[in-house]
């Protein structure tokens, strides 16, 4: 037919099989028709099997919602739901897919609302809303907690079953709460906000924390429960964590008090941490994370803060001087918590130390032990920093201030007797402690060195001990000489010593080279050349020997003999007399060698037997120089024959008083190696054979390596 209509094509047939997620391809073409007469007019896209959304019944709304108003009741009574969940799930969706959520949100939450508002009359007409029974507080905070768990259990269940209204309606109004939320608001508005409800609650719990804190037992799990609720509610901070506080503040005030006059610091420092410890597991157990701060701080400040000068003033310096360190590293990790704790601890420490330390150094009876006193507390104190406060830096330099402070309140004294107790040490060597134990000493000891002033009197004294333990070989150990000097030397002291092996190896080897080189003379005679400026320098002092023993004639032949070192001159420097001792006057049958200068040696060589002198008369006898009589009253008392002091002269170095009198030393004469005479001395019938140390002094500073020449 002319005018038959072109056949439209089928919407069906595009569309194809789709899951309705995605576009198929065969819908971008549309059935397209043409106008008749023409294929190049205007197209049109029909849509066929569109169809308008079903209509609901007219009572379908209010019948579905009386339906799910009866799943709500059932909830909030604990009673069983007459309807399937999946169905009344289905039926909120049907509601908000037919724009009937607004509705539907409106009806639930005043449901919700009417049912919270009844929960609140049950507190209300209770008796013993007012009382202030603790029993009935517990009693009260119980139904509370019972009341919340409740709503809660109630709440997650009606969402569940209006979910698809939650995750829709309300998710895409963001004014509105969600169904969650809007039980706490209600719960908050109606029951917690009510005055004698919240007052009621909150004292409670503050009683029941009080009474945990006196040592009672309390169920945590209902304060857990009931702090939970206020923090959920959003009530937690205003209504309880300030009153909270300020009961802890009050507490911990007054126990700070009581217990500061009650205990020792021990005692009083034990139960502070306890104290911080039990409120750290409060707020682990019960109470919110957010309250741990300023709880703790309160604490602090009160039991620790406003006490920190009493209880350094008290027990400080007790606990260091008993070597508490249990006691004092608990104090430092409680004062390192307060604010101004650590600073308060170094000035009483520092305040110790110098204290302490000044009574070591001021008192003259003490100096035989200053020095092992020194490095005593040297330790003990180390040991403190080291495991009490951590090896704190701040401790560690104030500690060496202050010992810099009290050690050089008695200037020079320190120094010298530093230096005599090295000279022990070095003396003994490993007969006393092995290599490793002195090197560990002398270490020590330079630690206190460092805090001197008088330098230069340490390195004097030293200078001198050591020329004396290397000429009379009274040095026990090389290596620890030369490992004392290098630290003297590379600046371990503050400084160095021109005085070292190094220069004084060479002598001593010359010295010894000569003395194998020469001719026995008339006496035993040992010789020691030194290079001047090496060694120390000592004042001459005239001294008449005895014929027998006089040094200038054995000294002679040496000088002009033919193999002497040129540039040598014979200055005496250091003369030494060697000789035997009784160890114990009781037994005179015992000896021990011992050392002594040429005045002391002279006196005992010219004191007949059974004679007794006063240091006056042996001057004028044997014209010893005047200077000279304080050293020869230095004589060890077991040593000198029987001295009597007399007129200015009565010092109390013999131990014994003026006038007193003892048994005389018999000076035999003795007969030395070859029928020679020797400077010997017969101390309780103990024969000396021994000789004479003569010292020169060359003026001409051999260089380095240089050997001793042969003479004509």
């Amino acid at each position: 037919m002319a005018d038959e209509t072109p056949r439209k094509g089928s919407f069906s047939a595009l569309v194809g099989h789709t899951n309705g997620l995605t576009k198929p391809a065969s819908l971008a073409a549309a059935a397209v028709t043409s106008k008749p007469g023409g294929s190049g007019g205007s197209k049109k896209l029909v849509i066929k099997n569109f169809r308008d959304r079903p209509k609901l019944p007219d009572n379908y709304t209010q019948d579905t919602w009386h339906k799910l108003h009866e799943a709500v009741k059932a909830i909030q009574s604990s009673t069983s739901i007459r309807y399937n969940l999946e169905e009344l799930y289905q039926a909120v969706e049907n509601l908000c897919s037919h724009k009937v959520a607004p509705t539907l949100y409106q009806q639930l939450r005043e449901a919700c609302e009417s049912h919270v508002q009844a929960q609140i009359l049950q507190f209300r007409e209770y008796p013993f809303l007012v009382c202030t029974d603790s029993l009935d507080s517990v009693f009260f905070l119980k139904k509370i907690n019972t009341c919340w768990q409740d709503h809660c259990r109630q709440m997650i269940m009606v969402r569940s079953i209006f979910l698809f209204l939650d995750r829709t309606y309300v998710l895409q109004n963001s004014l509105l709460p969600s169904i969650w939320d809007m039980g706490l608001e209600l719960f908050r508005s109606h029951v917690i906000s009510d005055r004698m409800v919240q007052t009621k609650t909150i004292d409670g719990i503050l009683l029941l924390i009080a009474r945990e804190r006196s040592g009672e037992a309390v169920d945590r799990s209902l304060l857990r429960g009931l702090l939970g609720m206020l923090s959920d509610l959003q009530v937690y901070k205003d209504s309880f964590e300030l009153k909270f506080l300020e009961e802890t503040n009050c507490l911990y005030a007054a126990e700070g008090q009581r217990l500061m006059q009650e205990r020792e610091v021990p005692e009083y420092l034990n139960h502070v941490s306890k104290r911080l410890e039990e409120e750290g597991d409060r707020v682990i157990t019960y109470l919110d994370h957010s309250t741990q701060k300023p709880l703790i701080a309160c604490v602090e400040k009160q039991l620790l803060g406003e006490h920190l000068t009493a209880i350094l003033q008290k027990g400080l310096d007790h606990l260091l001087d008993e070597n508490r360190v249990p006691d004092l590293t608990q104090m430092y990790q409680l004062f390192s918590r307060v604010r101004g704790g650590q600073q308060a601890l170094l000035q009483h420490w520092s305040e110790y130390i110098k204290t302490f330390g000044t009574t070591i150094v001021i008192n003259p009876e003490k100096d035989k032990d200053m020095v092992q006193d020194l490095l005593d507390f040297k330790d003990r104190v180390d040991h403190v920093i080291d495991v009490c406060f951590q090896r704190n830096e701040k401790f560690i330099n104030l500690m060496k201030e202050s010992f810099e402070a009290f050690i050089n309140k008695r200037p020079n004294k320190p120094a010298e007797l530093i230096a005599k107790h090295v000279d022990s040490k070095l003396r003994a060597g490993n007969k006393e402690a092995t290599d490793e134990e002195l090197e560990r000493i002398l270490d020590k000891v330079m630690i206190i060195f460092r805090f001197i002033h008088g330098k230069d009197v340490f390195e004097a004294f030293y200078k001198k001990d050591l020329a004396k333990r290397l000429l009379v070989g009274k040095s026990a150990s090389v290596d620890a000489e030369k490992s004392m000097l290098s630290k003297l030397k590379h600046g371990k002291a503050g400084g160095r010593t021109p005085f070292t092996l190094e220069s004084s190896c060479p002598d001593l080897l010359c010295s010894q080279y000569m003395q194998n080189q020469s001719d026995p003379g008339s006496i035993d005679l040992t010789v020691n050349i030194l290079t001047m400026g090496y060694w120390p320098t000592y004042t001459p002092m005239d001294v008449h020997l005895t014929p027998e023993v006089s040094v200038r004639e054995a000294l002679c032949p040496l000088l002009v003999s033919g193999w002497c070192c040129p540039g040598i001159t014979g200055v005496p420097l250091v003369t030494w007399c060697r000789a035997a001792s009784p160890q114990k006057a009781l037994e005179p049958t015992l000896r021990e060698n011992f050392s002594l200068s040429v005045v002391p040696g002279k006196l005992c060589l010219h004191v007949p037997s059974s004679l007794t002198y006063c240091v006056h008369q042996l001057a004028v006898r044997k014209a010893l120089a005047q200077p000279c009589l304080p050293a020869a009253v230095g004589l060890p008392v077991w040593l000198l024959p029987h001295v009597r002091c007399e007129g200015p002269l009565c010092p109390h170095h013999l131990g014994e008083e003026p006038g007193a009198r003892g048994p005389a030393v018999s000076v035999p004469p003795e007969q030395g190696a070859g029928g020679r005479p020797a400077v010997s001395v017969s101390l309780w019938r103990g024969v000396a054979g021994s000789c004479v140390h003569v010292t020169l002094v060359s003026r001409d500073v051999r260089a380095p390596g240089r050997t001793l020449g042969s003479g004509p």
